[in-house]
């Protein structure tokens, strides 16, 4: 069996096994070994994503040898920046409605965090891409 096969079939069973330890959590004492089920279905499923990268398994090396292009690098990294900067203010305008209309104001105070934080992630990367560009002709991220 192909490693990106086997990948697959490793996620779908860490999706199944995590679903069943899902299950679990309304029954009692069950719910640990539902809380032990989802961590290594989490772990499989890593394990499988992970074998899905593999050409073959005589290839042992780390990290798999992908070769991407400098344009598309660019191109990704800008899209993730862009999609950050769109995301961050409607994060905080959740968070504003949030502190408005809840009684306690620790949830919209947790949403803002993280949208504000998401705008400055997003601004420092964007700023790391444009100092930092791809130079090589193949670039693995």
């Amino acid at each position: 069996m192909s490693p990106r096969v086997t990948g697959i079939l490793a996620m779908v069973a860490g999706i199944a096994i995590a679903i069943l330890g899902g299950t679990l959590f309304q029954y009692g004492w069950a719910g640990i070994l539902g809380a032990i089920l989802i961590v290594g279905a989490s772990i499989l499923f890593a394990i499988g994503a992970t074998w899905m990268l593999r050409k073959s398994w005589a290839d042992k090396t780390w990290p798999p040898s992908r070769p991407m292009d400098p344009a598309k690098a660019r191109r990704i990294m800008r899209r993730s920046a862009v999609l950050r900067f769109c995301v961050a203010p409607l994060l905080i305008g959740w968070a504003v409605a949030a502190m408005v209309l809840e009684p306690s104001i620790w949830p919209g105070a947790l949403v803002l965090t993280v949208g504000i934080w998401e705008l400055f992630y997003g601004a420092l990367l964007l700023l790391w891409a444009i100092e930092h560009p791809p130079k090589e002709n193949f670039w693995t991220p």
